[in-house]
C-alpha cells in the first residue's frame, strides 16, 4: 500500500486516542494534573541572584533585579551562566520587581530512552529520561544581546555532552500596574 495512506489505516488507533484526550480534557484542572504528573523530586532550597537585564540601564547604583533559583540548578548551571546572575552580596542595591520576569536557561540531560504508554491517549512512544534545569540571566554589558547570550552559554553545554538539550525563555518587562 502506498505511504501516502499509513495515517488512513491507523484510523481506529488515532480515533481511540482522540476519544481518551478528550476525556481527559473534559475533567478538571486538579484531575488532570494528578494524572499528568510523572514523579516527585525532593524540594531544593531558593537562592537568590542578581540579574541585569538586556537592554536596560539601571544605574551605577543598582547591581540587579532579584529572582529566585534554587540550590539544585545553581550547581548544576551556575559555572555556565558565570557572572550574568550572581549571588548578591552585603552591599549590593537591588530591585524587586513583580513586573520582571529574567531570561532562563533550560537544560535537558538525558540518560536514556525506553517505551511508555501515554497517560491520556494510550498510545505507545520512547520516552527520554534523564534530568532537567533551569536558570535564570541575564546581561553582563550595557551591549550585551538576550540571544547572543544564551548561544554563548549554549554551546558549552551542548559541546560538553551531546545528550544536552538546551532551550530559553526570553525575558519579560511588563509596564507598571
Amino acid at each position: 500500500m502506498p505511504r501516502r495512506y499509513s495515517d488512513i489505516n491507523r484510523g481506529p488507533l488515532l480515533q481511540q486516542a482522540y476519544q481518551r484526550r478528550q476525556q481527559y480534557l473534559a475533567r478538571d484542572l486538579a484531575e488532570r494534573n494528578a494524572t499528568a504528573q510523572i514523579g516527585t523530586r525532593t524540594s531544593s532550597p531558593t537562592v537568590f541572584v542578581l540579574v541585569k537585564p538586556f537592554g536596560e540601564d539601571l544605574g551605577a547604583e543598582i547591581d540587579g533585579y532579584r529572582v529566585r533559583t534554587n540550590q539544585r540548578n545553581r550547581q548544576q548551571l551556575g559555572d555556565d551562566i558565570g557572572n550574568r546572575a550572581k549571588i548578591p552580596a552585603e552591599a549590593d542595591e537591588f530591585l524587586v520587581n513583580g513586573n520582571y520576569t529574567p531570561a532562563k536557561l533550560k537544560l535537558f540531560v538525558k540518560t536514556s530512552s525506553s517505551p511508555a504508554t501515554s497517560r491520556i491517549t494510550g498510545i505507545r512512544y520512547l520516552r527520554a529520561n534523564g534530568q532537567s534545569y533551569s536558570h535564570p540571566f541575564g546581561s553582563n554589558a550595557a551591549t550585551d544581546r538576550e540571544f547572543l547570550a544564551f548561544n554563548q552559554i549554549a554551546i558549552g553545554l551542548r559541546n560538553a555532552s551531546p545528550n544536552n538539550r538546551v532551550s530559553y525563555s526570553p525575558e519579560k518587562i511588563s509596564e507598571e500596574r
